[in-house]
């Protein structure tokens, strides 16, 4: 994932084997079977709904016609700043310009 100073945080091998783990688990939870090591999987007593911040970017979605939108982007997971572009969790995104990319 990126960070809000723009730096790849962790190992991209460890990033890599959390999203598979995590396609395999959603898998088989769409066949209809037990979540894998949910048998096993640590209890959380008095629990609360909360959100976390993660970094991503809202920018001017570029379209073939004359105007564009806003658009926010999800998470960040990998980005070339010098190569313009970014990996997010819905997909990949080319960066044209950038008005504050150290934005906290």
């Amino acid at each position: 994932m990126i960070s809000l100073d723009r730096q790849m945080n962790g190992d991209l091998q460890h990033a890599i084997a959390l999203v598979d783990a995590l396609g395999r688990d959603l898998k088989a939870i769409q066949a209809g079977h037990q979540p894998p090591g949910l048998a096993t999987a640590p209890v959380l007593d008095h629990v609360v709904l909360s959100k976390r911040v993660l970094p991503c970017l809202t920018g001017h979605l570029v379209e073939a016609g004359p105007h564009s939108s806003v658009v926010k982007t999800s998470e960040l997971w990998v980005a070339n700043w010098d190569r313009g572009w970014v990996r997010a969790l819905n997909g990949f995104y080319r960066l044209n310009r950038a008005l504050d990319l150290k934005t906290r």
